[in-house]
């Protein structure tokens, strides 16, 4: 096994029985990539850093969508109230 494959290792076995078939057994290992500690302390700082302006954006487009969801179903609270006192007429 080659250190290219990015930890996906691919071992095969072959054993022959009786009959001279040939059996595969694929083991795979998995490992993570190595992570430098001081990269991830930095992520962690920065993040702190810029946490109460990204809570202040996240709240701001909440609060957006809460507004517009309100709008859109008065609005069509609206249409259904105006759709209904017009069916008294025949056209």
């Amino acid at each position: 096994s080659s250190g290219n494959n990015h930890g996906n290792e691919a071992t095969t076995k072959h054993n022959r029985s009786h009959s001279q078939q040939t059996k595969e057994t694929r083991i795979n290992h998995y490992t993570r990539p190595y992570v430098d500690p001081n990269y991830v302390h930095l992520c962690h700082v920065i993040l702190a850093r810029n946490a109460p302006m990204i809570r202040h954006v996240i709240a701001s487009c909440l609060h957006s969508a809460q507004k517009v969801i309100g709008d859109y179903l008065t609005a069509a609270k609206k249409d259904v109230n105006h759709s209904e006192s017009g069916r008294g007429y025949a056209f």
